[in-house]
């Protein structure tokens, strides 16, 4: 390394800017990303159409890695509902403002909890708070 990178290193007040900036954007960029994003729809669009009354989806699907059952000129799902049936409160009210529900809206939600349940429950089972935090965080 040049004097003049290792000299902007050791200024401790960049060092701090760095350390705190950069896991931020990656954050931020990460959900943006994943709410943004309009592929695999599939559970969102299938709450929809119990929403509407029906057990097939109300628009052709397709991508990679989704397998729509093609039954009597309908669009099917393969897998089991429950996803779908649990995302229907969510979808059902921005369906009151026509607005499409994302999957990566919820996500989010999750992750968080996921990650809090599994620091509660290390502080359950007695770890210390620092082996807490980093079992949660290695999830």
């Amino acid at each position: 390394m040049s004097q003049k990178t290792t000299d902007l290193l050791k200024n401790e007040r960049l060092r701090y800017i760095l350390i705190f900036t950069i896991p931020i954007f990656t954050v931020l960029f990460v959900i943006i990303f994943s709410i943004v994003s309009g592929g695999g729809q599939q559970f969102s669009n299938l709450a929809q159409a119990f929403i509407h009354g029906h057990l097939n989806f109300l628009s052709p699907i397709g991508g990679v890695g989704q397998d729509p059952v093609l039954y009597h000129g309908r669009i099917y799902w393969d897998d089991g509902p429950f996803p779908s049936v649990a995302l229907m409160p969510f979808v059902a009210l921005l369906d009151l403002f026509h607005h499409h529900f994302y999957q990566g809206y919820i996500q989010w939600v999750m992750v968080v909890g996921i990650l809090f349940f599994v620091f509660r429950l290390a502080r359950i089972l007695l770890y210390s708070i620092e082996d807490s935090l980093i079992l949660a965080s290695v999830l």
